[in-house]
């Protein structure tokens, strides 16, 4: 999956940075309790941006707000992978 992807890229930066500088530096990956918070809040702001491009002048929220609702639904099914 891509975040999967994601946590392996940021791993190999912080090995490099280990081998760098010396010291460990570890890149923490979420629980499942972030994730579903995260996924929770990623949807109410999404649709709080939907609502809001309906009903004004700014027609680009529903696109920000579609993008947030996506983001929400892919961070609960990461959460419900992780179980």
């Amino acid at each position: 999956m891509m975040l999967d992807k994601m946590y392996d890229a940021m791993d190999t930066a912080c090995e490099k940075a280990r081998d760098v500088t010396g010291v460990p530096v570890k890149f923490p990956r979420p629980g499942k309790r972030a994730l579903k918070i995260s996924s929770v809040t990623n949807f109410m702001v999404g649709a709080g941006f939907i609502l809001f491009g309906i009903l004004s002048p700014y027609k680009s929220l529903i696109i920000l707000g579609g993008l947030g609702i996506t983001s929400g639904l892919i961070m609960n099914s990461k959460a419900k992978k992780d179980r």
